[in-house]
């Protein structure tokens, strides 16, 4: 492991408060690809199983060949086929007659066939050891675990035990290993962040969580792909988000305690972290206070809003004053690859102002975001583009808060953005300049974030 890290530039450094943490040995500049790794096992989930190869998870929708015995999994070609029945698929299928398993099941099963392969062939210099050996280390939080986990953890190892013939692993082992998986696994997902798919990845398993990350997490088909998404030096840490950050301060405290049993100190959530005045007053903004927020009420005010704007007259509401004074002030930080410290100081400015002048509104509340997400997608499905480009504006100057200026969510929206305006025909020719400004936005972002791994590129492409 610590030689497959240091020859991409990086070391795992024992750390006082997080027991480890993945540091960099040389400076990493935003978009390049810090590490890419490959899972001990991957596999698509069941809305995927019949588009993408189980083995690989690379996405081909038609003629993907299924296995003729068990008819239960299919493959892109009889190259990934082989290397799945010489994998694990060998001893499973047989098993797939009988019973249908779950994914919790399904990946213990396959995970667990590797790992006997591996104990009882540890003298090997397999090049992939290192993913066992560093699987075999990682935290299970067992006593941490719920006893409702436990119960199902201890009934899945039964089962698996009863199905396969295991020689140096043990129930209670089968029970570490579910432990391992709850709180490291990943979800695998595509160039437009929707999740195809689970898998085990080792060494991503040691990066640790910030809610204000420096690097996010892309993939290819099984593989993980690792980006930088700010500068950063040598000897500071890497850091990925495990959860969506666009979660208000208490939804994230929980569920990375209920999952990933910690309580989180980045610098947006520990008050003794340099940029923390600045992160701390995002979370202000979103937490929702006393006033009840209805679904009709919100829409009925976004409605109006919409209706009012113009292009002889400009609605000067809360909403739009906002969306105007994020935008003018961040979005040119995108376009113009200002320095880190830069966007950081005008994002402050601009948060100070929000707090001191809209923190007592719902202009930010989780809730009020999920309407106007939903509305601004309903008026795409209308082809209302003109509405459909001033909720955008609304929501882009959302994402500019709380995301870092070079995530994926941000580049994808301005994608749709983009189009949005594209389509739009009410301020004819502002409207193509404003997409084109938009588009050149979003190819800054998604060359940042997709430009590694031939499905991720395939956006950057259209």
């Amino acid at each position: 492991m610590e030689t497959f890290l240091s020859q991409n530039g990086l070391s795992l450094v024992e750390n006082e408060n997080k027991f480890r943490s993945i540091i960099t040995n040389k400076k990493i500049d935003i978009g390049k690809t810090i590490i890419i790794s490959h899972p001990l096992i991957s596999f698509p989930i069941l809305t995927y199983n019949k588009i993408r190869c189980d083995q690989c998870l690379k996405k081909k929708e038609n003629n993907l060949q299924t296995c003729s015995k068990c008819q239960r999994v299919y493959y892109c070609d009889r190259s990934c086929q082989k290397s799945s029945w010489i994998s694990h698929h060998k001893l499973l299928c047989p098993l797939y007659k009988k019973s249908k398993n779950n994914m919790d099941e399904e990946m213990l099963k396959r995970v667990t066939i590797l790992i006997e392969k591996f104990f009882n062939n540890n003298n090997n210099n397999n090049n992939e050891n290192y993913l066992f050996e560093t699987f075999l280390k990682l935290m299970t939080h067992r006593t941490e675990q719920s006893i409702n986990n436990l119960k199902s953890f201890e009934k899945i190892s039964n089962n698996t035990y009863e199905n396969l013939n295991f020689n140096k692993i043990s129930k209670d082992d089968l029970i570490n290993y579910l432990c391992v998986f709850y709180c490291n696994n990943f979800n695998l997902h595509d160039n437009q962040l929707f999740v195809y798919g689970e898998g085990t990845f080792p060494i991503g398993s040691l990066f640790n969580h910030s809610c204000r990350p420096n690097a996010i997490v892309m993939y290819d088909g099984a593989v993980q792909i690792i980006k930088c998404i700010e500068v950063i030096n040598v000897g500071e840490e890497i850091n990925i988000s495990y959860i969506d950050v666009a979660l208000d301060r208490v939804t994230r405290k929980k569920m990375l305690q209920e999952k990933y049993f910690f309580e989180c100190q980045c610098s947006r959530c520990s008050v003794q972290e340099r940029y923390s005045g600045i992160f701390s007053k995002i979370d202000q903004l979103i937490e929702e206070k006393d006033q009840v927020i209805t679904k009709k009420d919100f829409n009925t005010s976004l409605e109006n809003w919409v209706s009012s704007e113009s292009k002889l007259e400009q609605n000067e509401s809360k909403f739009s004053k906002v969306t105007k004074l994020i935008l003018s002030n961040l979005l040119s930080h995108i376009k113009n690859n200002t320095t880190d410290n830069d966007y950081i100081n005008s994002l402050s400015e601009i948060i100070s102002i929000l707090f001191q002048n809209y923190s007592k509104t719902n202009l930010f509340y989780i809730s009020s975001f999920s309407f106007t997400t939903k509305l601004f997608y309903d008026k795409i499905d209308l082809q209302q583009w003109y509405q459909s480009t001033i909720l955008g504006n609304y929501i882009l100057s959302i994402y500019l808060i709380i995301y870092p200026r070079y995530h994926p969510m941000i580049g994808l929206h301005l994608f749709t953005l983009g189009k949005c305006y594209w389509n739009d025909i009410t301020n004819g020719l502002e409207s193509v300049k404003e997409s084109i400004n938009i588009l050149e936005c979003a190819q800054k972002v998604l060359n940042i974030t997709h430009n590694e791994g031939a499905e991720n590129v395939d956006i950057i492409n259209q």
